[in-house]
């Protein structure tokens, strides 16, 4: 696995008023609360057109066909820790480490006071 590199320097931080892009900031801290609203919205509506299908596959109004909610199969999953337990060798041969990556997460700042 590929650890991060300490001799690189990179600032610890960047002071975003300075940068010029805190009002972006806020831009974000907005989207990510309409975004929580309304995926509340979609979860309640789709539970009530849910509950109203029941059984039946196609919600129609007028007629026409708005909603479809089709049955999937189940899902199938490697159990990788079984398998590396019981067979370490096969996974350590076929284990694929990619490119480290970076997490962007909005931080809610906490009050000083």
């Amino acid at each position: 696995m590929t650890q991060p590199d300490p001799t690189q320097t990179t600032p610890a931080e960047v002071d975003l008023a300075a940068a010029g892009v805190a009002g972006w900031y806020q831009v974000l801290q907005d989207v990510a609360t309409r975004r929580a609203e309304l995926d509340e919205v979609e979860k309640t509506a789709k539970e009530k057109i849910q509950t109203a299908l029941g059984d039946a596959v196609d919600g129609v109004i007028d007629g026409r066909p708005v909603v479809r909610w089709l049955h999937t199969a189940a899902p199938r999953r490697l159990d990788k820790k079984a398998l590396t337990k019981d067979h370490p060798d096969i996974v350590a041969k076929y284990t694929v480490v990619g490119k480290p990556g970076r997490r962007f997460e909005l931080v809610t700042p906490k009050d000083d006071a």
